[in-house]
């Protein structure tokens, strides 16, 4: 069984092969696709020769698609892309992705959503060597790798998919944040929000499918069974979409529902002509976008119920369609910037809206950078539609801003920040500087702003506040005295010019 250090160096090296030829935003396309192909042959192959062991039938064995979670046509099998050599590789590769497809409808647009005769079209190799001598070696590269189920340790190739995908937003700088969520943010959200069996799970802007994956990682350190959750999401970018169903693939997830679309504009998870409502929502939305679709909101849209959100700004847009696709009993957990706690305007009305119908559970301020989209401190709304009787009428509010290890460019959580925060949530408690429970109607007093920094007061505001009360109290009775002191000695000088007090 090939140990993870070897099988991480082993990628990494695909990765240094193609990064020598390759644009990034090109060569992962590749690497990815390629990587799932192997995966795919490999386990088709495994999984062949156990049949043809038990039942003694070769032809049931290789040719029969029924008995294959995925089946591999002859011609499109790994050991049919090793004999290919630089001539045509970019068709013969374009033809064994349709191929795959065909069989396979989980599959669909994971191969043919590129081009790799494009490669050659668009002369993307960096130098003298064309890009089929890289294609090539890729292959050869990956032909010494062994892929199948016996050979891995679990998880392992999901983990290493996970490793590739974070490098990938660490390089994108800024752009990183559009389709990946730092890990333990993920395991944040998830503990935050608790998934069980057998429950509907929705990431509506689910980026490469971090947060899916990591609902079903936690399920499995439960012991809970994850073959019983029910996967959704939607994701607006073709590229990203792929990566998504790669990634939850690679990690053996096979049960899920991956739409392509804009989540607000065009939203895909639609069933018996209405949206479909979920146990569980958890999103990371893009931040401040000004291209939100304002223009097909102001047309009746039942999803804005607390107001359509201003034309620079389509936090709330995600917001709503969040709420509006929780069920009675839902609770979601969402990233949103801190302009959402506070701005007023139509999204101040929006925000009273759902303040008022006691849908928010608990607002949680994070450290700043912990992102790669921003270096801004982030919160964490929790949305609850069931909400038990001792948190009626109350919002919780954590201030974690302080809850961060430094981690090269960027913050990151420890594993016991991540416990603290997620403690005092479950237990919905006050704890001095870091927590406090908080009535609606005190909310309400404050003209509904959710700024945490009005709720959780650091001790020594609150010493300094004390001293400057016993102060001002001090300076009051020496007035007094003062006050008293002159009102004596006027009344002396009435009395001496004879008048009566």
């Amino acid at each position: 069984m090939i140990e993870m250090e070897d099988l991480e160096r082993a990628i990494e090296g695909a990765t240094h092969l193609l990064r020598s030829a390759f644009d990034v935003r090109d060569y992962k396309k590749y690497l990815f696709r390629l990587l799932l192909l192997k995966r795919l042959s490999d386990v088709f192959e495994e999984e062949a020769e156990r049949i043809e062991r038990e039942t003694a039938d070769h032809d049931l064995a290789w040719n029969e698609p029924s008995i294959h979670r995925f089946f591999v046509p002859k011609n499109s099998r790994w050991s049919y892309l090793q004999h290919l050599n630089g001539y045509d590789i970019g068709n013969k590769l374009n033809e064994v992705a349709r191929k795959i497809e065909g069989y396979n409808s989980k599959l669909e647009g994971v191969f043919t959503s590129v081009d790799f005769e494009d490669a050659f079209k668009k002369n993307t190799a960096r130098n003298s060597r064309d890009a089929s001598y890289y294609l090539v070696g890729l292959i050869h590269h990956l032909s010494k790798i062994n892929f199948r189920n016996s050979n891995l340790k679990k998880g392992a190739l999901g983990e290493v998919c996970e490793h590739l995908i974070e490098k990938y937003a660490a390089d994108a700088g800024n752009r990183g944040g559009e389709f990946y969520t730092p890990s333990q943010v993920k395991k944040l959200l998830v503990r935050l929000l608790e998934p069980q069996e057998k429950m509907s799970i929705c990431d509506p802007v689910c980026g490469t499918a971090g947060l899916l994956v990591e609902c079903v990682s936690q399920l499995k350190q439960q012991k809970d069974n994850p073959n019983n959750l029910f996967l959704y999401g939607q994701e607006a970018n073709y590229e990203t979409w792929v990566i998504a169903k790669i990634n939850l693939l690679l990690h053996d997830i096979f049960e899920f529902d991956i739409r392509l679309g804009d989540v607000i504009n065009e939203p895909q998870l639609i069933q018996h002509g209405k949206l479909m409502q979920f146990d569980r929502v958890i999103a990371n939305p893009p931040f401040n976008i000004k291209n939100w679709g304002y223009e097909n909101a102001k047309f009746f849209d039942e999803r804005f119920y607390y107001g359509i959100p201003p034309k620079s700004s389509g936090d709330f847009a995600f917001i709503q369609h969040i709420l509006f696709t929780l069920n009675s009993t839902g609770r979601a957990g969402i990233v949103v910037a801190p302009g959402v706690l506070s701005r007023g305007g139509s999204e101040g009305s929006i925000r009273r809206g759902i303040i008022e119908d006691d849908l928010i559970e608990a607002v949680i301020g994070l450290a700043p950078n912990l992102f790669y989209s921003t270096s801004i401190p982030c919160s964490i709304l929790i949305f609850n539609r069931n909400k038990s009787a001792n948190r009626k009428g109350k919002i919780l509010f954590v201030d974690a801003k302080n809850e961060f290890q430094k981690d090269r460019h960027k913050n990151n959580l420890s594993d016991q920040e991540l416990d603290h925060i997620v403690t005092v949530y479950r237990d919905f408690r006050d704890e001095e500087e870091y927590s406090q429970v908080v009535s609606v109607d005190e909310i309400a007093a404050n003209d509904y702003t959710l700024n945490i920094s009005r709720y959780v007061l650091p001790l020594e505001v609150v010493i300094n506040f004390d001293a400057e009360i016993k102060h001002l109290g001090k300076k009051l009775l020496k007035l007094d005295a003062e006050l008293a002191e002159t009102e004596s000695k006027i009344n002396e000088f009435i009395r001496e010019l004879g008048v009566e007090i």
